[in-house]
């Protein structure tokens, strides 16, 4: 009897990640996975903060200025983890979030809707 090692696939082609691990010829489900469970909460609300337009391209560019990759690159990458075609690291998380959290600018005077009305 031949004991094979369990594979885990942290990603799928065509869809959502796919969380199994093989064992031979079983199939269990890792849904139970913690890191699996945040990557599925917070997939949802990546998807809701980034969706107003210019905050991908954004997001990338930020990137893109921190470490030299092109923010094309980058902005490809976050669309296929937004899409659900690859599972983000840990890193790649904490930018998103980092990223998301900023606090907003402050409002110049001419911005303010009491300088509109009153104009």
């Amino acid at each position: 009897m031949s004991t094979k090692s369990p594979l885990y696939f942290p990603r799928h082609e065509d869809g959502p990640f796919l969380n199994i691990l093989q064992l031979g010829e079983t199939i269990v489900n890792m849904t139970s996975d913690p890191m699996n469970i945040y990557f599925s909460k917070w997939l949802p609300r990546a998807r809701r903060h980034l969706a107003p337009s210019g905050r991908l391209t954004e997001l990338a560019h930020t990137l893109s200025a921190k470490d030299q990759i092109p923010a094309e690159d980058w902005r490809t990458r976050l669309r296929r983890v937004l899409d659900g075609h690859e599972q983000p690291d840990t890193d790649l998380v904490f930018e998103v979030e980092r990223f998301i959290a900023r606090p907003a600018l402050p409002k110049t005077p001419e911005q303010t809707e009491e300088f509109i009305l009153a104009s």
